[in-house]
């Protein structure tokens, strides 16, 4: 909680604050404790997601304030849909207890129905301090995770005795999708300055959409704390009313995860990964596991900012009820609900990481799983390459065998190709009889040496061949071995 001096000089006055610029609007608080050209640009480059295009609006204000006669206290509301309107109704409607201004979005992905002007007239006239901007910032972010943990409360305390309080509530809401009911997780953001026994109350409600939990409680409270005529310090309670509209779907958020995990994880176990089918089903489950992983990390972040928020309001009604600013039943109150939300926070905190520890162990058995069941196939796949290949070098030493032999019988048969019948006589000239011709040693001549030659050239090719692979191969050991040593 960041908490200025209440001795410090750098105060608000109660005179509304004409700018025209925010930059004009940040400086105007203090030179040294604002970056206000800083700020500035951030909101120039971020307007288009914070502010509507169109000049029309929607802006709902309420009043609390003392009934005209005296007797008694009553609420005002009012909606205002365009600049001009709004300025002259805060400047006109001055005098009030406690004010509520509502701003919502059309839905959680579209700009607040405020123009960049109307929100001026609204911070001018409230003097609301330059960290407000801070909040409205966490607006334009989106969906982004960077977001998920700031929003912790920021309390600037005035030597007058008020005091500014502003937070982010980080939640979830059920919502009809496509495929049923789904969860989405919205945040809104509360402003508070307070001015204890006095006058000047002012929340700012920025809301995700349109009708939301808090704004259509907040009306229904009016009306029945307008009907029995209850006490300006009720109001102290709108803190209570923002946690108990959203705080409790955490729980049933997180019963729907739960049952999603143990759905997952019962089917990922009970699977036999030793089909193809199955296999295929398996990489599909651990998908589904990363997915759900992703939902469930981003909780933790917000329950601790959720829990810091509530740390924060505690101290801070702690030390106004010690200053007895508020009767002794409402601080009692208000501290027993904080403290209870405080505990179902953290038990909300101790369960997710229990999730988020159940599904990476189901991951890293299931890729466990899926691996055995990968190197299984590699090995039989191994196997079957390793028989494959005895096969070829069987084939190969028969081929080798047939070549050496037609190696062999290759210049004889040449031999016998090239001289023909002209060495052997079948018929003699008498008739009959087998005559060999004088001139048959030629045969033996030729193909004994030819023979020789061939066999010969092929020898000392394959041991050229097989020398040059042993130099490769003890070139490449070398290699290896100063590798090793450098």
């Amino acid at each position: 909680m960041d908490i200025a001096d209440e001795k410090s000089l750098l105060h608000r006055d109660s005179s509304a604050t004409i700018f025209d610029t925010w930059e004009e609007y940040v400086r105007g608080d203090s030179l040294f404790t604002n970056n206000a050209e800083r700020v500035s640009r951030r909101l120039q480059e971020e307007k288009k997601k914070l502010f509507s295009k169109e000049e029309k609006m929607e802006v709902d204000v309420l009043n609390i304030l003392n009934c005209p006669d005296g007797n008694g206290m009553q609420t005002r509301r009012r909606k205002v849909y365009d600049c001009s309107s709004l300025d002259q109704y805060l400047s006109e409607r001055h005098e009030f207890h406690t004010r509520f201004i509502s701003i919502a979005a059309p839905n959680s992905i579209r700009p607040l129905k405020v123009t960049e002007s109307g929100l001026y007239s609204i911070l001018g006239r409230h003097n609301v301090g330059p960290q407000f901007l801070d909040l409205l910032l966490s607006f334009a972010t989106g969906k982004h995770e960077s977001e998920a943990g700031p929003g912790n409360t920021v309390v600037k305390n005035h030597h007058d005795g008020s005091y500014e309080i502003q937070y982010r509530v980080s939640y979830v809401e059920e919502t009809a999708g496509h495929g049923g009911r789904e969860w989405a997780i919205r945040q809104m953001g509360v402003y508070h300055r307070h001015v204890p026994g006095g006058s000047g109350n002012i929340w700012i409600l920025l809301h995700p959409k349109q009708k939301s939990i808090v704004q259509t409680r907040l009306e229904d409270c009016a009306l029945e704390w307008d009907e029995r005529k209850g006490s300006f310090d009720d109001w102290e309670l709108t803190h209570i009313l923002v946690l108990s509209s959203y705080f409790d779907d955490w729980r049933w958020y997180l019963k729907s995860l739960s049952a999603e995990v143990e759905r997952i994880a019962s089917i990922a176990l009970s699977y036999d990964f030793s089909t193809a089918q199955n296999h295929e089903r398996g990489t599909d489950i651990l998908q589904e596991l990363h997915s759900l992983l992703n939902k469930i990390m981003p909780i933790s972040p917000r329950l601790r900012s959720t829990i810091g928020t509530i740390s924060s309001l505690k101290t801070l009604y702690e030390t106004l009820r010690r200053k007895e600013l508020y009767a002794k039943h409402h601080s009692i109150q208000i501290l027993d609900e904080l403290k209870a939300y405080e505990t179902h926070a953290g038990g909300h905190l101790a369960s997710v990481a229990l999730l988020e520890k159940k599904v990476q162990e189901t991951v890293g058995l299931l890729a466990v799983a899926l691996n055995l069941k990968n190197q299984s196939t590699t090995l039989s796949i191994n196997h079957n390459i390793l028989g494959l290949t005895k096969d070829t070098v069987d084939d190969s030493v028969t081929v080798r065998i047939v070549g050496v032999v037609t190696l062999i019988y290759l210049p004889a048969t040449f031999v016998t190709s090239l001289l023909g019948m002209n060495l052997f006589s079948f018929q003699t000239s008498q008739g009959s009889g087998f005559q060999i011709s004088k001139q048959f040693w030629i045969f033996f001549l030729i193909t004994v040496p030819l023979t020789v030659i061939t066999v010969g050239s092929w020898l000392v090719a394959t041991r050229r061949k097989n020398k040059k692979k042993r130099r490769y191969r003890n070139a490449q050991a070398l290699g290896s071995r100063q590798a090793g040593e450098m």
